[in-house]
């Protein structure tokens, strides 16, 4: 795994398909993130009633050589993410003031993505989508609200873009597509079987698609030739924060000004 990934978001993005014991360890780090720089694998062991071995096996699972190499790069994060705006969300603090509450969680949850985005996929995504003869959103709940955002960007742009808001003509239209489409897959569970399966269908028409989601090995990826990801804010509840819509939309913002400046330079009128 890429190890410019932050400890902590690299804990959230696994925390879904992570073992039980796993999680147990997760959530006590996400709970207790001071007390992970100064304790040894022996005390944690101990304090979550867990053997060494266990300890050793979820440092493993996330890409360390050991929890001496994880400790190592979790009090190195730490110390990145000790600012102000990030320690605000970080240790689960709240002021009260729930415009201040609200302005720092998106703000935390967009740092975390940016940190967190591969270049190289992005670049990659900006390729594909450039190539492309029609851009096909397909997402469903609240996605769709991230997918019509983007959609109607590039609409204006005078590009070809479609979307459909009902899942069943989502799905008619993914049978349709072919090497010369764009398939964008919005999910931020990377679970939702519409989307999978709208996006499965893309694949098999041998289109290009990029997904976005929160989850590293989720479903969706499955069916991705480029993969994009937002961190999930509140992971450890397996439930999925509405904060990382902001991020998405910002990540489909990156391929699109990219795509936009590339019209200009090129002389390229818009719509």
């Amino acid at each position: 795994m890429n190890k410019s990934i932050y400890c902590i978001d690299r804990i959230k993005l696994h925390y879904k398909e992570m073992f039980p014991a796993g999680k147990r360890i997760s959530d006590y780090i996400l709970d207790n993130t001071e007390d992970i720089i100064n304790i040894s694998i022996k005390e944690l062991a101990e304090k979550l009633k867990l053997n060494e071995a266990t300890i050793f096996k979820f440092c493993k699972y996330l890409g360390y050589e050991g929890y001496k190499e994880f400790r190592a790069e979790f009090i190195r994060d730490f110390t990145l993410k000790s600012n102000i705006a990030d320690n605000y969300i970080f240790n689960g603090e709240y002021t009260g003031d729930f415009v201040k509450d609200v302005f720092f969680m998106h703000i935390n949850n967009l740092k975390d993505a940016l940190n967190n985005l591969s270049y190289d996929e992005l670049n990659k995504a900006v390729t594909l989508v450039k190539k492309a003869n029609r851009i096909i959103f397909f997402a469903s709940g609240a996605s769709l609200a991230v997918a019509f955002d983007s959609f109607t960007r590039f609409l204006l742009a005078g590009y070809n873009p479609l979307l459909f808001f009902d899942q069943d003509s989502q799905r008619l239209l993914s049978v349709t597509l072919s090497k010369e489409d764009m398939a964008i897959g919005i999910s931020l569970s990377g679970e939702t079987n519409s989307v999978i399966n709208c996006m499965k269908n893309a694949k098999k028409n041998n289109a290009k698609t990029i997904c976005i989601t929160s989850f590293i090995n989720s479903t969706i990826t499955r069916f991705a030739d480029v993969k994009l990801f937002t961190i999930p804010i509140k992971s450890k509840y397996q439930r999925l924060d509405m904060n990382s819509r902001m991020a998405q939309m910002a990540i489909l913002d990156c391929i699109f000004v990219k795509l936009a400046l590339s019209k200009i330079n090129n002389k390229e009128s818009f719509v």
